[in-house]
């Protein structure tokens, strides 16, 4: 999607505030501090996914 590789205004990096940046880019940095844990999911929570188009 273009919408994850564009700037989004309601974004701001703690670091360098005034950069805006993207929301993939926002999650890579906060990935890069939190971590990140894999989850599989059940069958039901497949059921709960919106649908894809």
């Amino acid at each position: 999607m273009r919408f994850h590789h564009r700037p989004h205004e309601g974004l701001r990096h703690p670091v360098p505030p005034k950069i805006t940046p993207s929301p993939n880019r926002m999650w890579a940095a906060l990935v890069a501090v939190t971590g990140y844990v894999s989850v599989s999911l059940s069958g039901s929570d497949y059921l709960e996914l919106p649908p894809v188009r």
